[in-house]
């Protein structure tokens, strides 16, 4: 009788702790210019953890400027490359999807924000566009911020847009960060997608490029 209430105790326990589970992501100091091609300044490092009611880690990945590392396992971009995961990811250059329910799909994805600090120098060839764009990155930004933030902290919430005018196009980029998906609509929505993709009837497309690492 005790073992069977224990063991319906713990399946319960993983049931429910999966349900409000979250998929989290640490970025730290990631430091990179972008004119003619990308540069990052620092071993920055990203990580990716699922936490068990959003406080117990159970599994992890980080992402680190020449390889992903798993537990203490490290594998180099080169190497992942070259495996048949990677070739079956990037081998179709385009996937068709329903703007519309893809759209009503993504607005599950609510990150939420724990940390932010962004701080973005921008630059263009010109002064009038160098501001528009600086205009325009603020407003989205702070969009997602207000989104995404249940409780402001301005010690822990802080942007700045900076624009440059220095008749080149020039991008650079600080960012430190901690934000969570709830780990239940990331299956919902790709149980959505998956079950579009089957569909016949298409309306919009949509390219997919590999990235290059």
């Amino acid at each position: 009788m005790v073992l069977s209430f224990f063991i319906l105790f713990f399946i319960m326990f993983i049931f429910f702790g999966i349900i409000f589970s979250k998929l989290k992501f640490i970025v730290k100091e990631l430091e990179f210019e972008m004119n003619d091609r990308v540069k990052a300044k620092n071993n920055y490092e990203i990580k990716i953890g699922l936490y068990l009611y959003g406080k117990l880690k159970i599994i992890g990945i980080t992402l680190e400027e020449d390889g992903i590392k798993v537990l203490n396992f490290k594998f180099k971009y080169e190497t992942l490359k070259k495996t048949r995961f990677y070739r079956d990811m990037v081998k179709k250059d385009a996937i068709e999807l329903d703007k519309q329910v893809l759209k009503d799909n993504i607005k599950l994805l609510v990150m939420k924000f724990e940390k932010v600090n962004l701080n973005v120098k921008l630059s263009t060839e010109s002064t009038l566009i160098t501001s528009f764009l600086t205009f325009a990155v603020s407003t989205v930004i702070s969009f997602i911020l207000q989104k995404g933030i249940t409780k402001y902290n301005p010690k822990k919430h802080k942007f700045i847009i900076t624009p440059l005018y220095e008749n080149r196009d020039n991008i650079a980029v600080y960012l430190e960060l901690i934000a969570s998906f709830k780990f239940i609509n990331i299956i919902k929505v790709l149980v959505e997608l998956n079950n579009l993709s089957k569909k016949e009837h298409i309306k919009n497309k949509f390219e997919f490029k590999e990235i290059k690492i």
